[in-house]
């Protein structure tokens, strides 16, 4: 799946027969559309819907298999310079330059052109396959805003109060009201509850027994480990399990059709 070329650490890239093995080890991967990285000391240029110009320094250069560039320092998460899909990429060695890796895009017409001084190493990757979807769900707030607006999906008959709710030094989620018009304390958590969840839970509530609150609490949660389980059964905490890739499609729908069908968001609820 890989290959990796590691005996070229600080070839005088410029001129030689060692350059135009390495020129024609990236050719190859290029023509086969092979993922290839590039680690070493280069330039780079751009020049399209503006100009750039980024001087000599160490950098990752990664070509991915649709043809994108991206030119990495060896700090940051995001590239400096990056290049969409290009309709060509080529490799030469040019004399007294190095050795220069061009990608020219057609529409818009952009060219990144990367020129190495001095190359460390080149991993090629080839036979790469992805078909894994990708799925973005809810995150936290997300999942507050979908309980405040439909509380029945954590409990029939449940009224919201009050969001991030003070109670002496802590903060709950919610202050809600059930059907018998008794206090409730919501928490909601975007991953799988353990014990340290119903603890901070429980901890709010003997707070609020402490302020002669008629009070019980909700744990809402993407799952429940078994000691969290069997803690929220002890202390009398209700748990409401949700399914985020349910709530994410639901969630997305409802705000481009505009329907409230929420109900299935929930994939089931546990009143323990």
């Amino acid at each position: 799946m890989f290959m990796v070329v590691d005996d070229l650490k600080k070839i005088d890239i410029a001129t030689g027969s060692e350059a135009d093995k390495l020129a024609a080890t990236i050719k190859n991967a290029l023509d086969k559309k092979h993922l290839l990285v590039i680690i070493g000391r280069c330039s780079v240029d751009y020049e399209g819907r503006g100009k750039s110009r980024l001087e000599s320094g160490d950098r990752i250069v990664i070509v991915k298999q649709d043809g994108s560039v991206l030119v990495h320092r060896p700090v940051g998460f995001a590239p400096v310079n990056w290049q969409p899909g290009s309709a060509r990429i080529t490799i030469r060695v040019t004399g007294g330059r190095g050795l220069e890796l061009v990608s020219v895009r057609a529409s818009p017409r952009e060219i990144l052109r990367v020129v190495f001084e001095d190359v460390y190493i080149v991993i090629v990757g080839f036979g790469l396959s992805d078909a894994g979807e990708f799925t973005m769900y809810v995150d936290e707030e997300e999942l507050k805003n979908i309980i405040e607006k439909e509380p029945s999906l954590v409990e029939e008959g449940l009224r919201i109060v009050e969001r991030e709710y003070r109670i002496g030094d802590f903060y709950v989620d919610f202050y809600a009201k059930d059907k018998m018009n008794n206090d409730v304390l919501i928490e909601v958590k975007d991953e799988k509850a353990g014990v340290g969840s119903v603890v901070q839970l429980y901890k709010y509530l003997l707070e609020a027994q402490r302020r002669n609150m008629k009070v019980r609490g909700i744990l809402v949660s993407v799952g429940f480990s078994r000691e969290a389980a069997m803690l929220a059964e002890k202390l009398g905490i209700k748990r409401v399990e949700i399914n985020p890739k349910e709530i994410y499609a639901k969630y997305i729908e409802e705000k481009r059709t505009g329907e409230k069908s929420l109900e299935r968001f929930f994939s089931g609820k546990n009143d323990n």
